[in-house]
């Protein structure tokens, strides 16, 4: 999904494959990277996958959302 901008995640956290595929954005990728950094995680493709399906932010995501 092309966007930079947080409008891009609630998308994502709705649909994060499409056919098998998993769905980003620079924003979800840029977020992933930097809380793995302050972790001190070494990045791996199963956090990616996990983080894509909103481990850790969609439900902060959903209860923030407008309705």
């Amino acid at each position: 999904m092309l966007g930079t901008g947080m409008p891009t995640l609630e998308p994502i956290l709705e649909r994060p494959d499409v056919g098998g595929a998993p769905v980003m954005s620079c924003m979800l990728c840029l977020g992933w990277a930097s809380i793995d950094a302050v972790r001190g995680v070494k990045p791996d493709a199963a956090a990616l996958l996990n983080f894509i399906r909103g481990e850790g932010w969609g439900p902060r995501l959903r209860e923030r959302a407008v309705k």
